[in-house]
Order: C-alpha cells, then sequence, then structure tokens
C-alpha cells in the first residue's frame, strides 16, 4: 500500500506541474496583450473595467466617465448588469446582477479605497505610494499540535503555544496575472517542557513562491517551505507545495493539492540515539467556496492520503470582522495507518495534528478591497501542511 501511495502521489504532482507549466507559457506567451477580465455597470452606461494591470475597483482617469458602448459599440447594454468575456468568442456575456452601492462592507466613503490607487490614503494606515502593501497580511493566533517527534522514550505530549507571522503578495513585473509571495511565521510552544525534556520548543516556517488566480478556469501556484524546529533536537527541512484548482464563477474552486519533501534531518533524541526525521509527503483533493455580499468569505474542505498510506482530513476557513480584519481557522488530521504496532509504531505515537485559531490585520486596505488577483493564494506553511515523521 505505501508503494502504491508513494506512486500516485507522484503521478499526481508530476499532472499538476505539467498544467502549471503549461498555463504559466501560455500566459508568458501573451504578456503584450491586454485584455479586460470584467466590466460592470453599476450605473446605467457607466463603465468599471479590469485589466491584468488593474486591482478590482478601480478606474483609470481617462475612463471614468465612460460607456460600454464606446468600448465595445456591438455589444448590446443591459445596465446594471455584470458583463464576462466568453474566452472562446472574445463577447462580453452578462452575468449576475452588480452588487448595490454600499454593501461591500462599512466602509462608507471609503468604499473601494486601497493603497494601491491611491483613491483614499486616509483609510490605511502605511501612506500610500511607499510600498505595495494592499495585499499584506499580518496574523497571531494559538494552536495545538502532535506529531512523532511529540513522541520520545515511550511517552508523548502534544504542543501548545502562540504564532506570529505575514504573507504578502505581488505582481510579478512583465508576466500578466502570475502573482508572487513570501511570509513566515513563528511558533512558541511547550512553555513548560514535556515528559522527557525541560526545553521549550520554537519554530520558523518561511514560504516563497509564485501564483495566479483567477475568475474561471485553472488556478494555482508553487512554493517552497522552509522549517527550522528547536527543541530537544534542532533540524531544518525544506517542501516544495502546490495546488491546482479549477474555478467557477469566481466562488466554487475544486483541486488539488501536494507536498513534497526535499530535505532529511539526523539528530541525537532524549537518550542520545540518532533519529532521522523527514517531512510528510501529503496528497489531497480540496473544495474551497467563497460566500458572503462580496465573496468576502472563504471555506476550504479536503481529504487524502501521505506516501505512508495514512489518510488525510482537513478544513480552514477565513472570515471578514472588520474592513481590515479578519478571523481565520482549521484543522488537519493525519490517520496513522501503523494502528497495531508498539511502541514508536503504536498508532497515537504515530499520527499528526493541528488545530488552530488567529485574526488576521491587513494594514494597507480595506477588507474585500485590495487588488484580489495579487492576494497570496497559498497560506504561510504551518503544522497542518509542514508534518514530521521518523524515517
Amino acid at each position: 500500500m505505501t508503494v502504491v501511495a508513494r506512486t500516485l502521489g507522484k503521478l499526481c504532482v508530476l499532472g499538476l506541474l505539467a498544467v502549471w507549466v503549461g498555463v504559466m507559457a501560455n500566459d508568458a506567451s501573451g504578456q503584450t496583450t491586454t485584455k479586460k477580465r470584467a466590466v460592470r455597470a453599476e450605473s446605467p452606461r457607466q463603465l468599471v473595467a479590469r485589466t491584468a494591470a488593474q486591482p478590482v475597483g478601480f478606474v483609470p482617469k481617462h475612463m471614468k466617465g465612460a460607456t460600454l458602448s464606446a468600448m465595445e459599440p456591438d455589444v448590446e447594454i443591459v445596465d446594471g448588469g455584470t458583463y464576462y468575456e466568453d474566452a472562446s468568442t472574445g463577447d462580453l456575456v452578462i452575468g449576475q446582477e452588480a452588487p448595490m452601492a454600499g454593501s461591500c462592507g462599512a466602509g462608507g466613503g471609503c468604499m473601494g479605497g486601497t493603497c494601491v490607487d491611491g483613491s483614499c490614503a486616509e483609510c490605511c494606515l502605511v501612506p500610500c505610494g511607499m510600498l505595495p502593501v494592499g495585499n499584506l497580511e499580518l496574523s497571531f493566533g494559538v494552536q495545538g499540535f502532535t506529531g512523532p517527534v511529540n513522541y520520545q522514550n515511550g511517552s508523548g505530549s502534544g504542543s501548545f503555544g502562540f504564532n506570529e507571522g505575514l504573507n504578502w503578495g505581488v505582481p510579478i513585473p512583465g508576466f500578466q496575472c502570475l502573482g508572487g509571495q513570501i511570509g513566515f511565521r513563528a511558533v512558541h510552544s511547550n512553555f513548560a517542557g514535556a515528559e522527557f525534556t525541560n526545553d521549550s520548543r520554537n519554530q520558523t516556517f518561511v514560504t516563497a513562491g509564485l501564483f495566479r488566480r483567477v475568475d474561471v478556469g485553472l488556478q494555482g501556484g508553487v512554493v517552497v517551505d522552509y522549517l527550522s524546529d528547536s527543541w530537544y533536537h534542532d533540524a531544518d527541512f525544506l517542501n516544495i507545495r502546490g495546488e491546482l484548482s479549477w474555478v467557477t464563477c469566481g466562488t466554487h474552486d475544486i483541486g488539488f493539492w501536494f507536498t513534497n519533501g526535499t530535505r532529511t534531518a539526523t539528530e541525537p533524541g532524549v537518550l542520545g540515539a540518532l533519529e532521522t526525521w523527514e517531512s510528510t509527503d501529503l496528497y489531497a483533493c480540496f473544495y474551497r467556496q467563497k460566500f458572503g455580499p462580496c465573496l468576502e468569505s472563504e471555506a476550504r474542505m479536503f481529504a487524502g492520503w501521505s506516501n505512508q498510506s495514512d489518510g488525510l482530513i482537513g478544513a480552514d476557513v477565513r472570515l471578514p470582522l472588520a474592513d481590515a480584519w479578519a478571523l481565520e481557522g482549521g484543522f488537519s488530521y493525519l490517520i496513522p495507518e501503523e494502528g497495531d504496532g508498539r511502541g514508536a509504531l503504536a498508532g497515537h505515537a504515530q499520527e499528526s495534528w493541528n488545530v488552530g485559531i488567529g485574526v488576521v490585520w491587513y494594514p494597507g486596505r480595506l477588507w474585500g478591497h485590495d487588488n484580489k488577483y495579487y492576494g497570496p493564494l497559498l497560506p504561510v506553511a504551518h503544522n497542518g501542511l509542514f508534518m514530521i515523521d521518523r524515517q
């Protein structure tokens, strides 16, 4: 079963990477062409357009007051509607009704203002024009987790503590619709030690990579995750993590994600004997949905397996609390395949899980009014995505 799980996982990863490379190559070949993604007639014949280089809600000065018929003279106007470009014909097709003015949050006169277009500087903590901070996320939370690293010398203990970090997304110049992201997370736990050590546990996660967000069609990203785990041992690990999905109507998202370890670590255990550790390869299918008046809320469920034939289930959610604040939470559970073993091979010594909840702050924008196409697609790594096992 382990061989089958590993083979299936590798085939899924290779297929995902092949599709991703094809999508990126197609984008690169067409980067000199600017196309409208969507237009919205919020008032009679008033144009609001979004190109590949423009954030949602931003209307260039030379386009203000323009009419849809001036841009697309052959298209019949239906006032108050949202129009989408048909990928096959290039025609603008009527979609759902545009949201009512003022329905996207409580920003009042600051509605739609971000530090991207400079139209509402008073709503941003960081002065507009200094840094592209519209997609900067600062987070703080608590978490509980466990895994084989928590089981030593016949005893085990979970880890509980606090975390803080950031995640930042920016457009990649010269590549249409391609974004980059970088972030880190610091985790502090086991403040009173454990049964087998008096040391507290400190972890540092770093994530960096590329992604592509869309309203309809293929969406995905690939990142490199780094973990430094300092406890009764000091170990460093590297992971490749990616996802590919198909988005419909900007709200439903079905896809596949994976993690693949690229480095092992050999360190002395609590009794001095050397132990070799590796990151667990994970493969999962997921369903994600955005909801709310302006699609400002997001929830995801996933299920899959590991390279050791373990089962995997989990979910996560992000909900708005205020214009620049959100609540996020989630869990992951790796169901061990080794249920009948003894000692370190027992099921309770092999299982891994992570539960966390926290708040996210967006210092450079109002909730839901960033340039959503360049908001970080993949979360910064944590113990629910970066699981460690004995080799």
